[in-house]
C-alpha cells in the first residue's frame, strides 16, 4: 500500500471516528437493539448482553486517534444507545425496571474510563486488543446468564 492510500484511509477513519458520528451510530444501534428485543428472540437476547457493548466500545476505542477521542467517542456511543433504547421501549410500552436503566446509565458513564485503558493497552502492545475484549466480554456474559438462572 502506498503512502497516499494510507493517508486517505487515516482521513476516512478520522471522519468516521468522532463523537457526533458515534452518537448517531449509538442512536441507530440502540433503536435496532430494542426492535430486535421486540421482534426476535435470539438476536434480542444477544444484543441484551453486556458483552456485545463491551466489544463495540473496545473497537471504538482502539480505532480512535487519541485517548481523549476514544473517551469522547465511547461516551457518545453509549449515551446514544441508551437514550434511544429506552425511548423506543417507552414508545412501544415495553416493560423495563428502573434498576436496568440505572445500571446501564452507570455503565455508560464509566465507559470513558474503560475506553482510556483500552486505548493505551492497544498503543502499548502495538497489537489488536479486541481478541482479549471478546474473551473478557464473554466471561461477563456467561456470568450474567448464570446469575439470571439462579
Amino acid at each position: 500500500m502506498n503512502r497516499k492510500n494510507l493517508m486517505k484511509g487515516k482521513r476516512m477513519t478520522s471522519r468516521i471516528m468522532n463523537p457526533f458520528s458515534m452518537l448517531c451510530f449509538g442512536l441507530a444501534i440502540g433503536a435496532a437493539a430494542r426492535l430486535l428485543d421486540i421482534f426476535t428472540t435470539n438476536w434480542g437476547e444477544v444484543f441484551s448482553q453486556m458483552a456485545v457493548w463491551i466489544l463495540m466500545g473496545t473497537l471504538i476505542s482502539i480505532y480512535s486517534r487519541t485517548a481523549k477521542h476514544a473517551m469522547g467517542n465511547v461516551l457518545a456511543f453509549c449515551l446514544g444507545m441508551l437514550v434511544t433504547y429506552y425511548f423506543v421501549a417507552a414508545l412501544s410500552h415495553g416493560v423495563y425496571s428502573m434498576g436496568f436503566v440505572i445500571g446501564w446509565t452507570v455503565f455508560a458513564l464509566c465507559s470513558p474510563v474503560m475506553a482510556y485503558f483500552a486505548y493505551f493497552v492497544h498503543i502499548a502492545h502495538n497489537r489488536p486488543v479486541w481478541p482479549a475484549a471478546v474473551v473478557l466480554s464473554q466471561k461477563c456474559g456467561i456470568h450474567r446468564q448464570v446469575e439470571n438462572q439462579q
